[in-house]
């Protein structure tokens, strides 16, 4: 699991396929008991645009094992991938966020 930051924790969990977990909102003493127990935020999956593409080069080639995929996250919204295929090669993934507009049209 890679960490972005103290509220966000980012999962490859299959190609072209990111999970986002936010963070629980459990608080947990030395112990690991667990003090106010609330419920746990659940985690949201994105496909990344080459997925397809992915997919065709696994397709196409000999089996490739996931579990040599390994990925790092650069920043909030960055992450580079090595999906394990090739001879190593890394993608780098960067979240695009849509900026929201006002009603008069002025972005905010």
């Amino acid at each position: 699991m890679i960490s972005a930051t103290a509220e966000t924790h980012f999962s490859v969990v299959g190609y072209g396929m990111i999970a986002e977990f936010p963070s629980s909102t459990k608080q947990v003493d030395n112990w690991g008991t667990e003090i106010n127990g609330t419920e746990e935020s659940k985690a949201t999956v994105t496909l990344t645009s080459d997925r397809q593409h992915l997919l065709q080069i696994v397709e196409s080639n000999d089996p490739i094992d996931f579990r040599h995929a390994r990925a790092s996250c650069i920043g909030p919204d960055c992450l580079a991938v090595s999906w394990g295929m090739g001879d190593g090669w890394v993608v780098f993934y960067r979240r695009i966020r849509p900026q929201k507009q006002t009603k008069n049209g002025r972005k905010t």
